[in-house]
């Protein structure tokens, strides 16, 4: 795994400007996408989900790889699946809070 994290961290400066430590992984899952038009062919990805702390550096995007980046002291309406599967722990959210069972869960 210290190939991937060296990379994450180096992703992570790149994009977003911003130095980070990691935290071992808490989600590690494979897709595999198949063409709905027939053809013979496949595409597997593996996901890799990280805890980070900050160590430094402010937000400037790397110009055409991300659509923004932001702090959220409270959860966003929005998440993808593995941001929702921490929000629990990132924001202290119980889960009978209306906030949970309203939050949308956005595919990768």
């Amino acid at each position: 795994m210290d190939g991937v994290s060296r990379a994450t961290v180096r992703e992570v400066r790149e994009e977003t400007g911003l130095e980070i430590g990691l935290e071992s992984p808490f989600l590690i899952y494979r897709v595999r996408h198949v063409p709905e038009d027939g053809r013979d062919r496949c595409l597997h990805t593996l996901w890799v989900s990280f805890d980070a702390t900050y160590e430094g550096g402010s937000v400037r995007l790397q110009t055409g790889e991300l659509r923004g980046a932001a702090w959220f002291p409270t959860p966003p309406p929005t998440l993808g699946p593995w941001a929702l599967y921490r929000a629990v722990d990132w924001w202290d959210v119980d889960p009978d809070d209306p906030w949970w069972n309203a939050a949308e869960i956005r595919e990768p």
